[in-house]
């Protein structure tokens, strides 16, 4: 090969170019190289790999005969990962001793973090078209966390142009919108110029004549220039290579041919058992490949020099011929196998040998890593699983391990029709039993609410008369009741059979530690139930103890519902009006949810804690938590889209600390869009309260946002819902001045102050202070609302104890203005501490509108001057915003803010609100420092 790179010095710069723009602009940078095989794609990436410096580089391969088998490509990726600090939780989900129930998503979390952690990462990819999809779904993954997490990462990937490397660019390109960070490059075969001098470069006796030969005979390939070029004989280039294939006799042929079929590097040791031959002969071999120039050696093991050149063994190794190297190698894989990976490369190579192994595919659905398979591996599994022998022992546990592993990965279809199978063909009740209860819960998540039914009533009729078997049928029962039929009584009656049992079970084994693992599934399975039943059924109480029971027991189960326990746990405490302990639970689950890389986990926990805090008064912190939740549910939702109550949260967060009608915006498009009638009814209600709370003019919206959520509500069937949503909706309409159907609400609210709900009741609270203030009994609501500030304090609800408190503010002003004003100016002093600009604003507006003065004069990070007020007027002008919209902004008459506009405009020396715009931009800009520096 010569030197340099001949006739590629574009390709090559640009490529160098995007590989460098990845440090400079601190974010991922990709690109795609494609062309035809032997258009020197490999040699590309080498030559880019010599000329940038990477801390860290790692190679992604694609083989044919493995671009079915999942993470097959990332495997030496992953490794590499899992070799770093950063790296412990891939290390631990792959190839770790501790066995660990990870899935795929918390594998890609996981590994996102180690690929962006610094140093800079390369990822180079090669062979593009056999890499497996879950290896490019992770590489998409890494670059979508890199994007939202300004990352620094290059990736840099080549193959063939296929239908899957087009939709990898597009995919990525979705992604990477900077064009000096996201290149594509098509190589075409070399011109005359830079072919022939390739083949001179290569063989020095050819003449400029026959050096251009070559290259019109090699049709501007770099490969076949090479093969032409080196060749002896003056033939074509198909004989150039078939005189070199023919040379490969012997042991050497035989070692080419496992090669071939092998479409990939292969270990000594395994090549040896798969050729039936002593270790030194095997080397012999190895040797006369790599003088041929058909085979090459990069330290993984001897492997077939070009996919040409494989392509043409396998085109003249006879079909049977190349199954039996399958089935050598398969045996040869299962043999030495020490990882997940080795086996599906085993099974896929048994299959395509015609003897797919039942034993090998059974460890591979049975091992505590199963999850990462993915559907691919699960189709694989599925294929071995159809053509095994369901009589036999091995048959019939593949097929059941086969259906509960759909059931994992959420293929509930494909679930349901493997367990109605294994159920069919079970030879004892219990199994049929089993198989049946499975079976329901596939149905139970399909929402098919009679075959859920019918399948949960066939297998109480064949089932065993034993207790878990029992909680087992409650607990499923409960959950269909609950969820699917909407009849919470019985629901709940089942539920707290199956928790009785489940609790009975386990002080006669001595504990929920003494438990078998059938006995444990249900005694979890019930208190999942339970406490479903119990938020339903609004009794905080009831769901802290069965979640704490969950917590505790899950961790050696399954972190996600250990986790969802805690969240759960947290919630009830808020209700309980204990939201200093909530907060403190709901920290250390979302830092242990974190730790795990459990991406769903992150968005349920981070959502429940951004709600507390809120709640807390720390917004800042909530903005933060929101914010690593929005840029993860980003990236998840182009893998699996999971629901959070996130929109909601996040939406009054910008409330409080921005524009409130640009967060009721938001949540009226959040319930636009949403299916779910629960989170769909809680976006209606909180736009509903923050039109009637800070603009009671605009009384059609909130009316028809209270409508909407009301029967959003019913529909949902949540008990709780129902009363905090109608106490909350009667706080609405009073504020607006719609009395009578406030009336109507509060007067049938009844919720039992047995059940301990303190938020409840203080929403309660709220709707009559709120009623009692529309109704002018001006005495009545400024008690009522010094009630509601007391108990808001004492159940640590620090924003909504402000609220009241500005609430108390109106009314005591009404009566007693000097009064009044003193409590606005304490409500606003603390929205200041808070961070909650809305709030200090109606605080302002206040006392603006009782003669107080609100805004010192001072100096000014802009031209000197300008008053605070002024400068937050310039800053809205220079953001594009007209009058009306800077009043709606700092809650001021157009009047005033008119006022303020002309003031700015002298003091600044502007002629017009551009000239305005581009001075306050300017100054702005200088003010943050040069570009690039961190401040």
């Amino acid at each position: 090969m010569p030197a340099e790179l001949v006739g590629r010095a574009a390709e090559l710069a640009a490529l160098v170019a995007c590989c460098r723009q990845a440090e400079s602009a601190f974010a991922p940078a990709v690109a795609i190289v494609t062309g035809p095989p032997g258009a020197g794609k490999s040699r590309l990436l080498a030559e880019m790999g010599a000329r940038v410096a990477a801390p860290r580089r790692v190679r992604v391969g694609g083989y044919e005969p493995d671009s079915a088998i999942p993470l097959a490509a990332a495997r030496e990726l992953l490794r590499s990962l899992s070799a770093r600090t950063e790296g412990a939780l891939v290390e631990r989900l792959l190839f770790g001793s501790r066995t660990a129930a990870g899935d795929t998503l918390q594998l890609f979390e996981a590994a996102a973090r180690a690929m962006t952690a610094r140093p800079l990462l390369h990822v180079v990819v090669d062979d593009l078209q056999w890499v497996d999809e879950t290896s490019l779904a992770l590489l998409h993954y890494a670059v979508r966390a890199a994007e939202a997490t300004a990352s620094p990462l290059v990736v840099v990937a080549a193959g063939r142009p296929t239908v899957p490397a087009d939709r990898f660019a597009s995919a990525l390109a979705g992604v990477v919108t900077d064009p000096e960070r996201l290149l594509r490059v098509d190589l075409a075969p070399l011109d005359q110029r830079a072919g022939s001098e390739l083949a001179r470069g290569l063989a020095p006796r050819l003449d400029e004549r026959a050096a251009q030969d070559v290259w019109r005979r090699a049709g501007g390939s770099p490969f076949w220039i090479e093969v032409l070029a080196l060749a002896r004989s003056g033939r074509g280039a198909d004989g150039a290579l078939e005189r070199r294939l023919r040379a490969a006799s012997g042991d050497a042929g035989r070692l080419l041919a496992v090669l071939a079929v092998a479409g990939r590097p292969v270990d000594p040791a395994t090549l040896a058992g798969a050729l039936d031959r002593p270790p030194a002969r095997c080397d012999r071999a190895v040797a006369d490949l790599l003088a041929l120039g058909l085979a090459a050696d990069d330290g993984a093991g001897p492997a077939v020099v070009h996919d040409i050149v494989r392509e043409r063994v396998l085109q003249r190794l006879p079909s049977e011929a190349a199954r039996e190297v399958h089935r050598r190698l398969a045996e040869e894989l299962a043999r030495r196998a020490t990882d997940d990976g080795s086996l599906l490369e085993a099974l896929e190579h048994g299959r395509r040998g015609g003897v797919p192994d039942v034993g090998t595919a059974l460890r591979l659905a049975r091992s505590s890593r199963r999850r990462l398979l993915g559907p691919a591996g699960l189709a694989l599994l599925r294929a071995v699983a159809a053509d095994a022998d369901p009589a036999t022992a091995d048959g019939a546990a593949l097929r059941r391990a086969v259906a509960g592993l759909a059931a994992e990965l959420g293929q509930h279809e494909l679930a349901l029709d493997a367990w109605s199978a294994v159920a069919r063909s079970a030879t004892s009740p219990e199994g049929m039993a089993e198989a049946m209860l499975a079976a329901s819960e596939c149905a139970l998540h399909l929402g098919r609410a009679v075959e859920a039914e019918r399948l949960l009533g066939q297998a109480a009729r064949v089932a065993p008369a034993d207790d878990a078997t029992a909680i087992e049928l409650d607990a499923r029962a409960a959950t269909v009741h609950l969820w699917l039929r909407h009849r919470e009584p019985a629901g709940r009656e089942a539920a707290r059979r199956a928790v009785r049992r489940a609790r009975e079970l386990a002080a006669r084994r001595g504990g929920p530690a003494a438990l078998g693992p059938g006995e444990r599934r249900a005694w979890l399975r019930a208190h999942l139930a339970g406490a479903e039943a119990a938020i339903l059924a609004d009794r905080p109480a009831e769901v802290l103890q069965l979640t704490d029971e969950l917590a505790e027991v899950a961790a050696a189960d399954d972190p996600r519902v250990r986790l969802r326990a805690l969240v759960e746990g947290g919630i009830a405490l808020r209700w309980l009006g204990r939201n200093a302990d909530a907060e403190a639970r709901l920290r250390l689950t979302w830092a242990e949810a974190r730790a795990e890389a459990l991406p769903q986990s992150v968005l349920e926990v981070g959502a429940s804690l951004a709600k507390v805090l809120h709640s807390r008064g720390r917004l800042a912190e909530a903005a933060e938590v929101l914010a690593e939740c929005e840029a993860l549910g980003q990236r998840l939702a182009e893998f699996c889209p999971a629901r959070a109550f996130t929109p909601v949260v996040a939406a009054l967060v910008a409330a409080s600390v921005g524009d409130w009608r640009t967060a009721v915006g938001r949540l009226r498009a959040v319930a636009a869009t949403e299916v779910d009638p629960h989170y769909r009814a809680h976006a209606r209600l909180e736009a509903a309260l923050l039109s009637a709370r800070y603009d009671p003019r605009h009384a059609p919206h909130v009316r028809g946002d209270v409508e909407h959520a009301l029967a959003d509500a019913a529909e949902s069937g949540c008990r709780r819902c129902g009363f905090e949503v109608t106490a909350r909706s009667a706080e609405a309409l009073a504020r607006i001045g719609d009395l009578g159907s406030a009336h109507r609400l509060v007067d049938g609210w009844a919720p039992d102050p047995r059940d301990g709900n303190r938020a409840l009741q203080w929403w309660g609270g709220q709707a009559r202070a709120a009623v009692a203030t529309a109704e002018g009994a001006l005495d009545a609501a400024a008690a009522m609302w010094a009630g509601t500030v007391a108990a808001a304090e004492r159940s640590g609800m620090v924003l909504e104890a402000l609220w009241a408190r500005q609430d108390l503010a109106a009314v005591v002003a009404a009566t007693d203005r000097g009064r009044g004003a003193e409590l606005w100016r304490r409500t606003g002093e603390e929205a200041g501490l808070l961070g909650a600009r809305t709030e200090q604003q109606v605080a302002e507006r206040a006392l603006r509108a009782l003669g107080v003065r609100t805004w010192r004069r001072g100096a000014a990070a802009g031209p000197p001057g300008l008053t605070d007020r002024e400068r937050e007027i310039a800053e809205r002008i220079a953001a594009g915003l007209n009058n009306a919209e800077i009043a709606a902004a700092l809650f001021l008459s157009r009047k005033t803010v008119e006022r303020h506009v002309s003031n700015v405009l002298a003091r600044c020396g502007a002629r017009n609100r551009a000239e305005l715009a581009a001075a306050w931009s300017s100054r702005a800009h200088a003010a943050s420092g040069p570009e690039g520096v961190p401040r």
